[in-house]
């Protein structure tokens, strides 16, 4: 939410298809800790941590886009 909101709900257009900056680079920062983890004896790769990762990635998106389109009440 708060990296969404800093980059000032920026966007990123590849092949026609919109990304939002702040959650494209924390879910390759996500996916990359992941395979950091999968390397440690004491750790696993998670198959179900990686996804309510995303799900918390797209959930924080959805609400700083939320809040940034909605109109200011004065």
């Amino acid at each position: 939410y708060l990296g969404h909101r800093i980059l000032r709900c920026r966007w990123l257009v590849w092949n026609s298809i919109p990304l939002p900056r702040f959650a494209l680079l924390f879910g390759l920062f996500t996916v990359a800790e992941e395979l950091v983890q999968s390397l440690s004896p004491h750790r696993t790769l998670d198959a179900i941590d990686l996804l309510w990762s995303f799900v918390g990635i797209a959930l924080g998106t959805g609400m700083a886009e939320w809040q940034y389109r909605r109109p200011l009440k004065r």
